[in-house]
This record gives structure tokens, sequence and C-alpha cells, in this order.
């Protein structure tokens, strides 16, 4: 029983993701939309190579990840629910326009070029999960696992990395999948990414012995010398 119950969440993100990559192809009107395999590709690629590293070598992470939502701040609860709402929206509505619509076709340079952009925001994520050990999925100074401030890695340079990966990716996934409207909510979940790291370097800042003194030592939140 102990082992049923332990894989039943990966089942249920299977089941999520398979209703969910049906839909957009419903939506889409097409199965023949070679920039969303290639880009389903790329993401699945990344997600289990991060599920399999967090199994392996941070069981302990891998645990918070999973269990850190009734924890983590009432804030970052609404934000992240907003979030999730505004990634729906995204890829729903790269759906139509590229999809069925066909609006806009990216130059392939261009297309190229964002590819290896989404590339590089999702390796800059995967490094800083790599460095941060405390790398909690809600905003939370996680006292039960002696939360220390991690200055490894990307965080010798910027204080959120993974949140720039983030910000970085989104654009460039639009712009590959031949969408320019799906840039409007990309530019909504940037903002919703913005406001988060504001808050939660706010609260870090209060809660979280000795990163006030990292503040000082790495002055950028998101972009080196601009915030």
């Amino acid at each position: 029983m102990k082992k049923i119950k332990g894989i039943l969440p990966y089942v249920l993100t299977i089941l999520i993701l398979a209703a969910l990559i049906s839909g957009l192809l419903v939506t889409a009107g097409r199965w023949d939309w070679i920039e969303f395999w290639i880009f389903l590709g790329t993401y699945l690629t990344v997600f289990i190579s991060w599920a399999l590293y967090l199994k392996l070598k941070r069981p302990e992470l891998l645990q918070e990840r999973a269990t850190a939502f009734n924890k983590g701040k009432k804030w970052d609860r609404i934000l992240i629910g907003f979030y999730w709402v505004a990634i729906l929206v995204f890829l729903f509505t790269a759906a139509l326009d590229a999809g069925r619509y066909q609006n806009f076709v990216t130059p392939i340079p261009i297309k190229v070029i964002s590819l290896l952009l989404v590339v590089a925001g999702y390796a800059l994520g995967f490094w800083s999960g790599i460095a941060n050990e405390y790398l909690s999925s809600f905003v939370r100074i996680q006292k039960d696992r002696g939360h220390q401030v991690s200055k490894a890695g990307p965080y010798r340079f910027i204080r959120h990395p993974m949140y720039a990966g983030d910000i970085l990716s989104y654009p460039f996934v639009a712009l590959f999948l031949n969408s320019l409207w799906a840039l409007i909510p990309a530019a909504v979940i940037i903002m919703l990414f913005t406001l988060r790291t504001y808050l939660e370097d706010n609260t870090l800042q209060r809660e979280l012995d000795g990163y006030l003194e990292y503040t000082k030592q790495v002055k950028y939140r998101l972009v080196p010398y601009v915030w």
C-alpha cells in the first residue's frame, strides 16, 4: 500500500499531462504541429531529468517540493494560482493562434535562436536546483531543514536564478511555437514572476539569517547590473 501511495503523484502527473496535451492538440486542430512536439520533447527531457536528479541526489528536496503547499506563505499560494491560470491561457492561446489559425510563422533563424534561449532558461533553472538544496516550490523559511543562504552556482551572480530562467524562456517559447498572441500571457507570467521575486526577496531579508548580508554581496535579483 505504501509503494502504491508513493507512485500515485507520478501517475496523476502523467494523466494530467496527457489530458493537457490532448486538449492543446484538439484546440490547435492539427497533429502535425512540429514546433509543439519539439517543445514538448525538450520540456519533458528537462522535467524527467530534474525529477530523476532529485530522486537520486536530493530526495529530501523532492519531498520538500511535494509537500510545501500548506507550509508556504499565503500570498505565494495565491500568486502560484494566478501563475497556473496564466500558463494555461498561454498554452491554449498559442494552440489557437499557431495551430488552428496560423497567423504568423517565425523566421527559421529566430526560431532556432528562440529554442536555444528556451533551453538556456531551463538549464539555468536546473543549475539553480543543483546549487540550492532549499529550493522549495513555495516561499517558506525551512527551519525544519536547517535553511541556509545559498551562494553557490548561479547564486553568485543573481539572487533568484530559477525565476530568471523562467522569465527568459516564456517569450521565446511563444516565438518558437509561431505565436505572437501568446506573448501577451507570457508578459503576464513575467510580471507575476517579477512580483514573486520582489515579495520573496523581502521575506528572505526579514526572516532568513544571513540573507540581508548576502544581498550586499550579490546586489541583483534577476538581471545583473539591472535589478
